[in-house]
């Protein structure tokens, strides 16, 4: 009688907890400019399908600031659900479209098994929570096939010179290249990392302790991120920008501002533009205004003792004069050289 109670009394807890409705956590957030979800429902973070209008059934290709984002068609992620090399053969196809004729194709699916040898091993989760394939490659590994496939094509037509082919396109990727497939990041040379969260803000300190980033979109100046300068003395500090930085009268505009109860002491400012190949191009800073100082843009220039201190409430509007062609800019780097010791003024 006893047994018979407790079996009962155990359905009674299972049933309610059944009935219990679950809430499904979910997250969206920016990264690498594009809108990702996470959550329990999904089962590795991807760009947002609601947002973008993606359908299952078809293939999707999102340019972010640095990689491409690619999801496989529910379809022919069902061709090969657990193979690894094959999913990189997949992607190397959709490489070859963006390439396109003559030897797209050829160099795409070559770039593919290369992709497949690097992921080989990998233990990743393919399919997503409705049975596509995502993977992501970075813009700069794609940019650097169209550039050489006028050569690469001939190369891999003829058997002999296949080995001197796979080599360039191997050397290329270790260079240029970034392999993010399913719920794994398996190679990144370019410093991307991997989709997750901004972290919350910090509740020690009064706030952001240190100077915070603001980038000119095109339409307003959006919130980039903390600059981390805090330190006795000068430290340098470069930071990829994630938000589009839109090239306005044939200028690019940054603000920074103190939002803490702290006063930031800035020597230098820097802004690169790093193109398709990796390579590093100084964008010359051209404007430079404090909001309490007025023009700053010559103790800014220079990494010596002259600095500006930037305190609570106050901003410096700067500008900077593009280096390269902004289609030839892959992403930019922000640099600051300066300290910032948390000590109240």
């Amino acid at each position: 009688m006893k047994r018979n109670c407790l079996v009962i009394a155990t359905l009674i807890v299972v049933a309610s907890l059944l009935l219990v409705p679950v809430q499904a956590s979910i997250t969206n957030y920016w990264w690498d400019n594009i809108y990702f979800v996470q959550g329990t429902t999904i089962k590795y973070p991807h760009p947002d399908r609601d947002y973008y209008v993606i359908s299952p059934y078809a293939g999707w290709i999102g340019q972010g600031t640095m990689l491409y984002h690619v999801q496989i068609d529910h379809d022919t992620s069902d061709i090969a659900p657990d193979a690894i090399a094959v999913a990189c053969v997949i992607a190397g196809a959709v490489i070859g479209t963006m390439i396109g004729p003559p030897y797209g194709t050829l160099i795409g699916v070559v770039g593919g098994a290369v992709l497949g040898l690097i992921a080989r091993g990998a233990g990743v989760v393919l399919k997503d929570e409705v049975g596509c394939i995502w993977f992501w490659v970075s813009i700069s590994f794609v940019s650097w096939l169209i550039a050489n496939a006028y050569w690469l094509g001939p190369f891999l037509q003829n058997p002999a010179l296949y080995p001197a082919a796979l080599v360039a396109i191997e050397s290329a990727f270790l260079l240029y290249g970034y392999l993010r497939l399913g719920s794994g990041t398996i190679y990144d040379a370019v410093g991307a990392g991997s989709p997750a969260p901004p972290p919350p803000p910090s509740d020690g300190g009064g706030g952001s302790i240190c100077p915070t980033l603001f980038v000119w979109n095109g339409t307003s100046y959006v919130e980039e991120g903390i600059l981390d300068i805090h330190a006795e003395s000068d430290v340098t500090v470069q930071h990829q920008i994630q938000n589009i930085l839109a090239l306005e009268n044939d200028v690019y505009k940054l603000q920074l501002r103190e939002l803490d109860n702290f006063t930031s002491h800035i020597d230098q400012v820097k802004l690169y533009a790093v193109d398709y190949k990796g390579e590093w191009h100084s964008c010359p800073l051209t404007y430079a205004y404090h909001s309490e100082l007025g023009k700053v843009k010559r103790t800014l220039l220079f990494d010596d003792s002259n600095r500006v201190d930037l305190k609570p409430t106050e901003t410096i509007d700067l500008k900077f004069a593009p280096s390269i062609a902004y289609s030839q800019t892959a992403y930019f780097i922000f640099e600051i050289n300066g300290y910032n010791r948390k000590t109240e003024e």
